[in-house]
C-alpha cells in the first residue's frame, strides 16, 4: 500500500456470485475451506453491507480457483454475476430512465461502495466507452476480480438493451494468461489487454436507450447511503476499525493480522494511527466493547462467552473495561435492554 493511502475496501454483498458459485458446484466444504485459506470469517456473509479489505476480496477468489482446480472457473464467475446481487446499488443504477442515466448514477454511487475506483463513459467519433477503473495493483486473483468487473458492466448495460447484447469490444487491465481463451468465447467479442481499464465500447446512440421498466419512483442518493448505514473509510483509524470488527466475528485482534490485513507491518501502521491521535490498543478496546454491546443486547450468548470471543482472557478483565466504557457492568445493561424490549 502507497505511503499516505489507506486500504481498498467493497462491500460484502459483491461476493454474491463467487459465494453462490462455490455452493452450488462444490458444496459449502468447499466456501468454507476458500474462506478459512483467506482467514476472513464465513460468519461475515450475515452481513451484506459489512466492509471488506479489497485483498481479502481478490484472496478469496483466487482461493476459489485454486479450489476448483480448473482455471476455467474463473469464467464461470464472471457468468454467474446477475444485477440482483447488488441488492440497494441495483435499485439505485436501475432508478437512471436511460443507459447514460445509469452509467452516471453508477459515477456517484461507487463511492458508497468502495473506496476507490472510477465509472465514466466517453464519446469519441461516434463511439461510447463504458469503463470502470480501480486500484488493483499486484493483489493476488485480480484477474478473477477483473473479468467479473466487465460481467457487471455488461449485464448494467444489458438491463437497457437486451439479455443478448455485446459490445464491439471489451478492454481489461491485465495482460494475456494463459485462461483468456476461455473468458474471450464467454464474452464472445474481442478483448484488448494492458488497458486503463475495464471497459466497453459500443454506439453512442445505444447510451439514450430507456429501460424497459422504469421504476416507479427513483431512489436518491441520499435514500441509497441510508440503506448502506457505512461508508468505506477513508483514513487509517476507520480502515482499522473496519478490519477489526471483522477479525473480532472470531475473536482475533492481534496488531500482526490486522496490519497485514491492511498491507502495512505493525510498526508501521502504529505510526500511522498515532498520526491520528490514537493507538491500535484503543482501537481494539473501542471496537470490542461496540461488539460487545451489540451481543449483550442481540444475543442469549452468556456473558462469559462473549467475553471469550472478545479475546478477554478473563471474565473479569471484560467486565471491568465495559463498566469502565458504559459506566454499568453487562450484566445491567443487557437486563435494561430486555426490560425495555418486554415494554414495547
Amino acid at each position: 500500500m502507497a505511503q499516505g493511502r489507506t486500504e481498498d475496501f467493497i462491500r460484502v454483498l459483491d461476493l454474491g456470485p463467487l459465494v453462490e458459485l462455490l455452493r452450488n458446484q462444490l458444496g459449502p466444504r468447499a466456501l468454507e475451506r476458500v474462506f478459512s485459506a483467506q482467514e476472513v470469517p464465513l460468519s461475515l456473509l450475515d452481513d451484506p453491507l459489512q466492509l471488506i479489505p479489497l485483498r481479502d476480496f481478490c484472496g478469496l477468489h483466487e482461493w476459489a480457483v485454486r479450489t476448483a482446480g480448473d482455471s476455467s472457473f474463473g469464467a464461470e464467475l464472471a457468468r454467474s454475476f446477475t444485477v440482483e446481487q447488488l441488492g440497494p446499488f441495483g435499485d439505485f443504477l436501475y432508478s437512471g430512465p436511460t443507459l447514460g442515466a445509469m452509467i452516471r448514477r453508477a459515477s456517484r454511487a461507487l463511492a458508497l461502495n468502495q473506496t476507490t475506483g472510477r465509472v465514466s463513459v466517453d464519446v469519441k467519433n461516434g463511439t461510447a466507452r463504458y469503463a470502470f477503473s480501480t486500484v488493483l495493483g499486484s493483489l493476488v486473483g485480480k484477474r478473477y476480480v477483473g473479468m467479473r468487473a466487465i460481467s457487471s458492466l455488461m449485464s448494467l448495460a444489458r438491463g437497457y438493451l437486451g439479455a443478448d447484447w455485446l459490445p464491439e469490444k471489451i478492454e481489461v487491465e491485465y495482460g494475456k494468461s494463459a485462461d483468456a481463451l476461455a473468458y474471450e468465447a464467454h464474452f464472445g467479442v474481442p478483448v484488448i489487454y494492458d488497458s486503463d481499464a475495464f471497459a466497453l465500447s459500443f454506439p453512442c446512440e445505444l447510451l439514450e436507450t430507456r429501460h424497459p421498466k422504469p421504476p416507479q419512483r427513483r431512489m436518491t442518493v441520499r435514500e441509497l447511503a441510508q440503506r448502506l448505514r457505512t461508508l468505506p473509510p477513508r483514513t487509517i483509524s476507520g480502515a482499522t476499525r473496519a478490519v477489526l470488527a471483522i477479525r473480532l466475528l472470531e475473536g482475533d485482534g492481534d496488531i500482526e493480522g490486522t496490519a497485514s490485513k491492511l498491507g502495512l507491518g505493525p510498526r508501521t501502521l502504529q505510526r500511522r494511527l498515532r498520526e491520528e491521535g490514537t493507538s491500535y490498543r484503543d482501537m481494539l478496546s473501542s471496537v470490542r466493547l461496540e461488539r460487545a454491546m451489540s451481543l449483550l443486547k442481540e444475543s442469549n450468548d452468556p456473558i462469559e462467552t462473549i467475553a471469550r470471543s472478545l479475546g478477554y482472557a478473563a471474565t473479569s478483565h471484560f467486565t471491568r473495561a465495559f463498566t469502565q466504557w458504559t459506566g454499568e457492568p453487562p450484566s445491567r445493561v443487557r437486563q435494561q435492554h430486555r426490560r425495555t424490549f418486554e415494554r414495547v
